[in-house]
């Protein structure tokens, strides 16, 4: 098929010259976008809504600066941060969303800096990043599919894979996990959860007000999301599940292409 001769072009059959060539110069641009992530202000624009969350009212804002909309579990996840100031919260966090770059790209991880949207998601601080991350980690050890799911919630398509491929121990894995993650707020703020679910359905009922959303409609992009799942697990083309994840989320973003850079891990994995 012409898909599977286009995608099983890669950069290791160029020489090891032009492939050192190549990384050096994209190396040395990214510089350009690291200089400009370091030196802007205005940084930190969705980091504050984790550092700012009000443990007594997470879900007053509906939407813009400050919006909570993370379930009940990353409130107690994202509390701690209020223990630093912003400005060193922030940059703590951008410090681990570059280790996250670095772990998924390896050594071009300042090339992938050429790649707006990477750059974006460290400038605002949100959590595409960690999802690549655990999208990743999520192939060899399942829990960590759980948080791809709950970060975004209709990310939790990705349960499908495991059950596309009648892994039924994985399937219950992830949905134990889930359930473990879950239950202590369900217990000690059972509230909360209908306070989401209400602020979830104001948010999907409100335009977007920032001009940085790509306007395809969810359930279009959900369409090509589960196809993709389908034929990646089909074929054990586990690089398809890094386009399916931005295509899943309950709104694209600009930066939530981030998730994108877990392409050079699972192009290690799997067949193609």
């Amino acid at each position: 098929m012409a898909v599977d001769r286009l995608t099983s072009l890669s950069l290791p059959a160029a020489t090891p010259f032009v492939r050192r060539a190549g990384w050096i110069v994209a190396s040395v641009g990214g510089l350009v976008p690291l200089a400009w992530l370091l030196t802007t202000p205005g940084h930190g624009f969705d980091f504050y809504a984790y550092w700012a969350v009000d443990l007594a009212h997470p879900y007053s804002i509906t939407a813009g600066f400050g919006a909570f909309h993370y379930p009940p579990p990353f409130i107690w996840l994202f509390a701690p941060l209020r223990l630093v100031p912003f400005e060193i919260g922030y940059w703590a966090w951008t410090a681990l969303g570059a280790a996250a770059l670095v772990w998924l790209t390896r050594r071009w991880a300042l090339a992938w800096l050429l790649f707006p949207p990477v750059t974006s998601e460290l400038y605002h601080g949100n959590v595409h990043l960690f999802i690549a991350v655990a999208l990743v980690a999520g192939f060899r050890a399942t829990p960590a599919w759980a948080f791809v799911g709950l970060a975004k919630v209709t990310t939790g398509v990705v349960g499908l894979w495991p059950a596309l491929r009648r892994d039924w121990r994985a399937v219950g894995i992830l949905a134990a996990t889930v359930a473990l993650v879950c239950l202590p707020t369900v217990v000690v703020t059972p509230d909360l959860w209908a306070q989401w679910t209400a602020h979830l359905l104001v948010r999907s009922a409100q335009p977007n007000l920032w001009g940085a959303e790509i306007g395809i409609p969810l359930a279009l992009r959900m369409v090509v999301a589960l196809g993709l799942i389908a034929w990646g697990a089909r074929q054990d083309r586990r690089w398809l599940m890094a386009l399916a994840m931005p295509l899943a989320m309950p709104i694209l973003w600009v930066h939530s292409l981030a998730v994108l850079a877990a392409l050079p891990r699972l192009r290690g994995q799997g067949i193609g």
